[in-house]
C-alpha cells in the first residue's frame, strides 16, 4: 500500500509533466476567432447582441471550470477533516486522558466547512447558469442566428479536442501504473486488496479485549481512508487536467471577445444570464476584465 501511495502521489503532485506541448490553446483560439467571429477583412460576422450572448457563454464556461477546480479541492479538504474528527473520537473512547491525535481548533473546522459549503453553492449556481444559457441558445429562444450557433458548436468541439489531447498525455502514465498494480508483488505471493486487508482484522472483533478491538479498527480505518483519499485524488487529477485545459481555452476566447466589444460595442459587455435564465436589460451587470477573472494568473 505504501508503494502504491508513493507512486500515485508522485503522479498527482507532478501533473505539470503530463501536459503536452504539441498544441497551442492560444493558437487554436485565434484560428476559431478569425473563422467564426471575424471575416477575412476583419469585420465582425456577428451583430453586437450576438457577440454579447457569445461572450456570456464563454464567460460562464470559464467560470464553470474554475468553480469545479475550487469545489473539488475544498471537498477533499473537508473529507480529511471529517475523518480526522472521527479518528479523534475513536482514540478517545478507549482512553479519554490521551491527547487528540489530530488537533484543529473549532475556528479551523468551521472555516473548512464554510469554504466547502460556499464552493458547492457557487459550483451549483454557475453550473445551473451555464445549463440555462445553453438551453436557451439550443432552443433558439434568444436568437436564430446560424452564424452564432455555428460559432458556439465549433467552440465546444474545439474544447473537447483540446481536452482529449491533454488526457492522452496521462494515458501512458496511468496505463503503466495499472499494469504495475495488477502484477503480483515480489515480496508476497499475491497482491492484497483492500477487502483482504479489512477482512484480516475481523477475527479481532471476536476477542474480549477492547484494546485489541480498537487497535484493529484503527488500523483498518486508516488503510480504508488512505485508499479513499487516493481514489478521490485520482479523480480530481483527471478533472484538473480537463478543467485547466477547458479553462485555458475559454480564457483565450474571452480575452479576444472582450477586446473586440470594448473597442467597438462596450455597451454590450453586460452579463445576460443567471441561474433563472435570461436577465432583463435593466438588471445587467458588467462583465469583468479578463485579468480580473477568478483563477487568472
Amino acid at each position: 500500500m505504501k508503494v502504491i501511495f508513493f507512486i500515485l502521489s508522485f503522479i498527482l503532485l507532478n501533473n505539470f509533466s503530463l501536459y503536452s506541448s504539441d498544441y497551442s490553446v492560444e493558437q487554436s483560439a485565434q484560428t476559431w476567432f478569425k473563422t467564426y467571429v471575424l471575416s477575412s477583412e476583419g469585420a465582425p460576422l456577428l451583430n453586437p447582441s450576438e457577440l454579447q450572448i457569445l461572450i456570456n457563454v464563454v464567460y460562464f464556461s470559464y467560470l464553470r471550470s474554475q468553480s469545479t477546480l475550487n469545489a473539488q479541492t475544498k471537498a477533499l479538504d473537508a473529507l480529511e477533516t471529517v475523518w480526522q474528527t472521527a479518528q479523534n473520537i475513536t482514540h478517545l473512547r478507549l482512553n479519554p486522558s490521551i491527547d487528540l491525535p489530530y488537533q484543529k481548533t473549532a475556528t479551523q473546522n468551521k472555516k473548512i466547512a464554510n469554504a466547502l459549503w460556499t464552493a458547492q453553492q457557487e459550483h451549483h449556481r454557475i453550473g445551473t447558469t451555464y445549463a440555462q444559457a445553453f438551453e436557451l441558445i439550443l432552443k433558439k429562444d434568444l436568437v436564430s442566428s446560424t452564424a452564432l450557433t455555428l460559432a458556439i458548436t465549433k467552440m465546444r468541439t474545439n474544447a473537447r479536442q483540446l481536452i482529449m489531447q491533454a488526457l492522452l498525455d496521462v494515458k501512458q502514465h496511468v496505463g503503466d501504473l495499472c499494469i504495475y498494480l495488477t502484477q503480483p508483488s515480489p515480496h508476497t505471493q499475491k497482491n492484497r486488496s483492500l477487502l483482504d486487508t479489512v477482512s484480516s482484522y475481523v477475527p479481532f472483533f471476536t476477542t474480549s479485549s477492547f484494546a485489541k478491538i480498537n487497535k484493529a479498527h484503527l488500523q483498518a480505518s486508516s488503510k480504508a481512508f488512505q485508499a479513499l483519499i487516493l481514489l478521490q485524488q485520482s479523480g480530481n487529477h483527471v478533472w484538473r487536467i480537463i478543467e485547466q485545459t477547458r479553462g485555458a481555452w475559454y480564457f483565450e476566447l474571452y480575452k479576444q471577445l472582450y477586446q473586440l466589444l470594448i473597442t467597438k460595442n462596450a455597451g454590450y459587455l453586460g452579463i445576460v444570464f443567471d441561474e433563472t435564465g435570461y436577465i432583463p436589460v435593466t438588471e445587467k451587470i458588467v462583465l469583468p476584465k479578463p485579468e480580473l477573472l477568478p483563477g487568472w494568473n
